[in-house]
């Protein structure tokens, strides 16, 4: 009965943007990402460029980052749709 415990590792990460550290004890790297998000740290899709030179990259943001970037992309959506009408 071997199979019964896994062995949990520590994976230290850090905030992509203001590099505040943390550790995550879990079994793999996809738990550990589920841990994390359930603590509140998100995945952000940052997009660099336009047309067929656009590069996408995922990085790991605290809460605190995550919700002041989700509010920054916001109020760039309504000055959007100003200028548009």
């Amino acid at each position: 009965m071997g199979g019964l415990f896994r062995k949990m590792y520590r994976f230290p990460v850090k905030c992509g943007f203001c590099g505040k550290p943390t550790d995550v004890m879990a079994f793999d790297e996809v738990d550990a990402g589920r841990r994390l998000t359930e603590k509140g740290w998100r995945t952000m899709k940052i997009t660099q460029g336009k047309g067929k030179s656009k590069k996408e990259s995922k990085v790991l943001a605290c809460k605190k980052c995550a919700r002041e970037l989700i509010t920054a992309q916001e109020e760039a959506n309504k000055k959007m749709k100003v200028v548009k009408k």
